[in-house]
């Protein structure tokens, strides 16, 4: 599954929560529930991509009936050339 700092009941990790204040809990189950339900998302300032990456894999095992698409974005070209590599 695509782990995020979720558990099954809705809570944050432990290890995440200590670090983070109420509101952003809050910002950060938005932004999981939003991760696991679209179907395209935009990765900007994405260096070598491996956030986009690890999603595009991620989401390839786990919902194979939604097309999911990344588009990477960055203002180095030398960035995009090791991400589409």
């Amino acid at each position: 599954s695509l782990h995020s700092g979720e558990e099954e009941d809705g809570s944050i990790d432990t290890n995440l929560a200590s670090e983070l204040n109420e509101q952003d809990q809050d910002i950060v189950k938005q932004a999981i529930k939003a991760l696991q339900t679209t179907s395209h998302i935009i990765e900007l300032g994405c260096g070598l991509g491996l956030a986009g990456l690890s999603f595009a894999v991620s989401a390839a095992t786990e919902s194979k009936n939604i097309k999911r698409t990344v588009t990477f974005l960055d203002r180095e070209p030398y960035a995009l050339h090791c991400v589409m590599a």
